[in-house]
């Protein structure tokens, strides 16, 4: 029954393309969407893509990339470009097999 947006004094903007909405306040906000669930022993493991990134300009740096030294220290997470080329042959099915085959050795 808590108006968590009032309490919080956050404010909502839309998101381009998932539904939870992003965060005004925050100077970074990163869509993702989930493509696989794979149940691990201990949690489960979240395949997301990301689908969308919105930045403040002032966070970024002469590449256009998010710039933590840029953000005053003020953000709680790590975050990392990664630059490599697509795999061809990955296979999902393939994960969940060698994942399950670890969970039932152990």
């Amino acid at each position: 029954d808590t108006d968590k947006w009032a309490e919080t004094g956050l404010t909502p903007l839309a998101a381009a393309v998932v539904q939870p909405p992003l965060l005004a306040e925050c100077p970074v906000n990163i869509e993702c969407q989930v493509r696989q669930t794979i149940a691990l022993p201990s949690h489960s493991l979240f395949i997301a893509e990301v689908v969308a990134l919105h930045a403040d300009t002032a966070v970024l740096n002469e590449q256009q990339e998010v710039d933590l030294q840029l953000t005053g220290g003020g953000l709680t997470y790590g975050l990392a470009a990664v630059r490599e080329k697509p795999v061809k042959k990955f296979r999902p099915e393939t994960l969940r097999q060698e994942t399950n085959r670890w969970r039932d050795s152990r």
